[in-house]
């Protein structure tokens, strides 16, 4: 196991540049993965500790100062809970600004901003809309248009648009749409 002082140490570093660094230039990303990387091996290292010594004085104190496993494991149960309440069946709700504001909150504030995980709950939202056509449409283009190819900025959003189209833009299933549509769309993904 790492030590805390060489974590902190390659955490400061990294923070630094990651704090000069605008989004937009190239090295942006890279330096922002070493940061989550970096977070990860912290939230690792301490979990390990409070597995491996969970009397101790100082894995309690870990706890209440960073209280890092509750916060997460209360992010995980806001997100799995947050459509709880939501009526599905109830088209009226479609139309309004309310399942908009609720849709882009999920995805850009409460889904992890990473192709696998968007395309989790992308899952967990198409299968929350079920067989209510008008919800399953409007979800699936609304994140296939934000994923689309050229358009977003997440690292490799291609492989969510990628897995809309190929999930859920099928015959069986996109009944908006005509064969040649399905068709022209695939094709596309196939460039």
């Amino acid at each position: 196991m790492q030590s805390k002082g060489d974590l902190e140490k390659q955490y400061s570093s990294v923070a630094q540049r990651i704090a000069s660094l605008p989004p937009s230039d190239p090295q942006f990303n890279s330096v922002y993965q070493q940061f989550k990387d970096l977070n990860a091996k912290f939230d690792a290292r301490n979990e390990q500790l409070i597995k491996d010594y969970p009397d101790n004085f100082f894995t309690n104190k870990l706890l209440c100062i960073h209280g890092s496993l509750d916060v997460r494991k209360q992010a995980a149960t806001f997100r799995a809970e947050f459509w709880d309440g939501f009526d599905f069946n109830e088209p009226g709700l479609i139309y309004t600004p309310a399942f908009y504001n609720k849709l882009n909150r999920y995805f850009t504030e409460l889904v992890p901003q990473q192709q696998d995980s968007i395309n989790k709950y992308a899952d967990v939202l198409m299968k929350l809309a079920g067989d209510n056509d008008e919800y399953y449409k409007t979800i699936s283009n609304w994140i296939a248009l934000k994923y689309e190819p050229g358009k977003t900025k997440l690292m490799d959003g291609e492989a969510v648009y990628s897995h809309i189209i190929l999930d859920y833009f099928t015959p069986e299933k996109a009944k908006w749409l005509d064969d040649v549509s399905i068709t022209t769309l695939r094709k596309e993904l196939e460039k």
